[in-house]
């Protein structure tokens, strides 16, 4: 079996690879393990042009909301299904500075795009704690990845192969890739797996994060924004909501965690004053990187060896983006941002070089 690409990995950062390869007619094969402990198929989907803690925007926002709009609701007319949905967050104030910060931002033509002039006042929502009022950010949303994946992985069936990729190997004209379901000859490969990074790019500063969400049961919260007071709380229809997260450092195990779960309770007790219930808990390990921006860029070694990596819990608002971005490098040879390029770490490959 032989390909120009193949992408190893099929989550959000692999599929918004397939579809930019698609969309400029490039010959691909896509290998995944069907998303098993895939971060992609536990999170929200949700994406936010607001860092509330400052508050200030996120990364690159005023680039990647107008491109993320564009990709995936061009995506589902193609794919004919719905995966974007666009809404509002609703920020519940922890404090009278707070709230006094917001309204200085949210009163600048700078933030204009982002947030609502208006600052909701105290008590403005009978389900809430909310004493120190609120605000809410425009142009945000979430993704139903579920959706947005399978849909993808059906329309691409004839692209895909089942299986873990259990080695690599540089030829004189591109690599030997073994699967589960056979051996692959690529000229280039890009990886897109994860958590489960290969070998050759050990030497990059990825590090993983345990993330746990719940579902739980609130019919008195309605309508469809999304709140926010130290968790998101998110509708996802008759009454359920999906609700987190963590970020959890040193737990990485798949399995649910109690302490998450304890900390997501206390968070909600702090949030709701309406009745609620938990159905259901999910965790799933993040790929992240200390300076919070992702991975991109060529083997140091390996020409044609690729990654595409470290979107964190971000990734609904990078991939889109960000894969036209490593895209355009590989074949039209245009330079990447200094940012997200992996030559930051260059300086790291020789002390763990394989």
């Amino acid at each position: 079996m032989t390909t120009e690409t193949l992408i190893i990995g099929q989550g959000i950062a692999g599929t918004a690879l397939v579809l930019q390869l698609a969309q400029k007619k490039k010959d691909f094969l896509i290998v995944d393990n069907s998303y098993q402990r895939s971060s992609s198929l536990v999170a929200a989907g949700l994406y936010n042009p607001m860092i509330f803690r400052k508050p200030s925007k996120s990364y690159n926002a005023d680039n990647l909301i107008p491109y993320l709009h564009k990709f995936y609701s061009h995506w589902e007319k193609k794919l004919n299904t719905r995966f974007l949905q666009p809404r509002k967050i609703i920020r519940v104030f922890s404090s009278v500075e707070e709230c006094n910060n917001w309204s200085i931002k949210s009163g600048s033509d700078e933030y204009s795009r982002f947030l609502s002039p208006e600052v909701l006042p105290e008590n403005f929502d009978q389900q809430l704690i909310c004493e120190f009022g609120g605000g809410t950010v425009l142009n945000a949303g979430n993704v139903t990845l579920e959706e947005f994946l399978d849909s993808t992985r059906s329309y691409f069936a004839d692209k895909h192969i089942t299986g873990l990729v259990s080695s690599i190997t540089p030829l004189k004209q591109g690599f030997e890739v073994i699967t589960e379901s056979g051996t692959i000859k690529a000229e280039k490969v890009i990886l897109a797996n994860g958590h489960l990074n290969h070998p050759h790019f050990n030497y990059l500063p990825l590090t993983y994060t345990k993330g746990d969400v719940l579902t739980i049961y609130a019919p008195e919260i309605t309508g469809t924004d999304i709140r926010n007071k130290g968790l998101f709380i998110m509708p996802i229809g008759d009454g359920f909501h999906r609700s987190g997260s963590t970020h959890d450092w040193e737990n990485k195990s798949y399995d649910i965690s109690k302490k998450a779960r304890i900390e997501l309770e206390e968070k909600l007790k702090n949030t709701l004053r309406c009745p609620y219930s938990i159905e259901d808990q999910k965790s799933g390990i993040r790929p992240t990187v200390g300076d919070r921006r992702p991975l991109l860029g060529e083997h140091p070694e390996h020409k044609n060896l690729f990654i595409f990596n470290g979107l964190g819990a971000k990734g609904v608002m990078l991939a889109p983006f960000y894969s036209e971005h490593l895209v355009n490098h590989i074949f039209e040879d245009t330079e990447l941002h200094s940012e997200v390029d992996i030559k930051r770490y260059k300086k790291h490959y020789g002390h763990t070089k394989n």
